[in-house]
């Protein structure tokens, strides 16, 4: 998957190394880090085929009493990540299907010749679907050049170790569990800026976009490192009927806490401007999160049966600055305010999900039921996308209050 074939074009290899006389590039105007050309450089023969991706698993669970109604258990397992074609794709698709951005004067402003530097005079003949009018602009070099993606002919591929040991009891028909769950990730792919560098007080940014066609040049390494632990409790009674009546409940509640090394957040894939600026730091996770459900019998309600999902999150803190030299970085320096919701001022998410279902009697084998959901009931505001500059929330992460009106049907 990392693109065992790909030959680097001739016109990117200029572009980063316009001497080509050494493998070492430094001080060249388009490439502001040090970059060793023959680790990424290759002729379709370079990169090796990875067979070692050996993922054991092993679990165990031992009863403690002879009723077996209490059990500890656990498990330990390596896994390798498969989910990063996406990216080095863009390994190839950054030059043959380039994107380009092109920065247009306000009309008026351009009318009293207020045209800012870099961009360009608006025409009314843009308004058209031709694109050879736009083309006409990245041919003329007044548009953002072509990516360059480089990734190391020794990449590595993503693993983690993984394990969990916790202890169940059954009460009754009542199974509670509590559980340890731990994770460490290594080798994470991360791409760093080339041509991009702070100067030598740890401002940003010396360098910029590249020219000759280029813009920026991205270079992979495998220097990202994630942390994860977790508390992890479970109640849960099964549905089950006793007469004329059933019902069934759960509750689940997560505690964790999270470390990451070389990127800025969880999911973040680039490391502005190197992977080794970012230290080990916890990100914008959500530490706290409770899920309830239940599904029970209404009764004199001809078969109905009310159930709902209740999912409270102490949401995320959200940092400011940015964690590298003169970054001004305060982790955690901006608090979203919490609402309440049973627990007063407890939760930045807040959402409950309420369902009707009447099953009706079974026909010839064949079978009808009809389904009423209310998403977010209580149409609770979680915000996200926030805005540490002024601490104002920069948007809705979950819709309002929604109606859903269903019918199923089996034979």
């Amino acid at each position: 998957m990392y693109n065992y074939d790909y030959v680097t074009p001739l016109d990117a290899r200029a572009a980063i190394d316009t001497s080509m006389r050494t493998p070492v590039t430094k001080g060249d105007s388009l490439v502001r880090q040090l970059l060793d050309t023959t680790a990424y450089f290759t002729n379709g023969t370079q990169r090796k085929k990875f067979y070692g991706a050996f993922q054991p698993r092993a679990g165990f669970s031992y009863a403690l009493d002879p009723e077996g109604k209490t059990t500890l258990f656990g498990g330990f397992g390596i896994f390798y990540d498969r989910s990063y074609f996406d990216l080095s794709v863009d390994e190839t698709l950054k030059l043959t299907h380039p994107e380009y951005t092109i920065f247009f004067a306000d009309p008026d402003s351009a009318a009293l010749g207020h045209i800012a530097p870099g961009q360009v005079a608006w025409s009314n003949n843009y308004l058209t679907t031709d694109t050879t009018v736009l083309k006409s602009l990245v041919a003329s070099g007044r548009a953002a050049g072509k990516e360059i993606w480089l990734i190391r002919n020794d990449v590595k591929v993503p693993h983690s170790t993984q394990w969990n040991v916790g202890l169940r009891r059954m009460f009754g028909n009542v199974l509670v569990s509590a559980a340890y769950v731990g994770a460490r990730g290594y080798d994470q792919l991360v791409f760093n800026w080339a041509n991009i560098t702070l100067d030598a007080n740890g401002n940003c940014c010396v360098g910029a976009n590249l020219g000759r066609g280029f813009s920026n040049v991205l270079f992979s390494t495998s220097s990202g490192r994630t942390w994860y632990d977790a508390l992890q409790v479970q109640v849960n009674r099964p549905y089950a009927r006793t007469e004329n009546f059933g019902w069934g409940a759960g509750l689940a509640l997560t505690y964790a806490t999270r470390s990451l090394e070389g990127v800025d957040n969880v999911d973040d894939h680039f490391a502005f401007t190197q992977a080794s600026l970012i230290g080990k730091h916890h990100p914008n996770d959500e530490k706290t999160r409770v899920v309830a459900n239940w599904t029970l019998d209404v009764p004199y309600a001809y078969g109905v049966q009310f159930s709902g999902l209740i999912t409270l999150g102490s949401g995320q803190l959200v940092d400011k600055g940015n964690n590298r030299p003169g970054g001004n970085y305060v982790p955690g320096g901006f608090s979203p305010p919490k609402y309440g919701f049973i627990i007063p001022g407890a939760w930045r998410y807040r959402s409950v999900d309420l369902r009707l279902r009447k099953d009706f009697p079974n026909i010839s084998g064949t079978s009808m039921a009809v389904t009423a959901d209310l998403f977010n009931s209580f149409t609770f505001k979680n915000y996200g996308c926030y805005n540490t500059g002024n601490g104002n929330p920069g948007c809705l992460v979950t819709d309002p209050r929604r109606l859903q009106i269903g019918a199923e049907y089996g034979f």
